[in-house]
C-alpha cells in the first residue's frame, strides 16, 4: 500500500519532470499528451497542468475534452444534453412514483 508520503515524493517528481519539460519549450498541450503517455490519472494531470502551467480549472477542462475526444468543449457538453434530460425524466417519474 502507498502511504500519503510516498505519494506526495511522487507528485513532487512528476511536479518537477514537467517544469523541465516546460523550460524546454514543451507546451500545455504537449504536457497532457505526455502525463497520459506516463500514465498519469486525472487528478495528477489536473494538478500538473495547473501548477506547472497556471491552467485554471476551466482551462484544463477545455484542453483535456479537446485533446481526448477531439471536439470543443461546447459539441461534447451538447453531446450529453440528451443523456441528462432522460437522467432528469427518470429523476422525475422516479419521484412521481414515491409520491403516490
Amino acid at each position: 500500500m502507498v502511504t500519503a508520503e510516498l505519494k506526495a515524493l511522487r507528485e513532487k517528481l512528476v511536479i518537477n519532470e514537467f517544469r523541465k519539460y516546460q523550460s524546454d519549450g514543451l507546451d500545455a498541450e504537449g504536457a497532457y499528451l505526455k502525463s497520459k503517455q506516463l500514465g498519469l490519472d486525472f487528478g495528477q494531470r489536473m494538478r500538473m497542468l495547473t501548477q506547472v502551467y497556471g491552467l485554471s480549472l476551466a482551462e484544463y477542462k477545455v484542453l483535456a475534452v479537446r485533446l481526448d475526444t477531439s471536439l470543443t468543449i461546447n459539441e461534447y457538453q451538447e453531446q450529453l444534453l440528451p443523456d441528462l434530460e432522460e437522467a432528469m425524466k427518470q429523476a422525475h417519474n422516479d419521484h412521481e412514483t414515491r409520491r403516490d
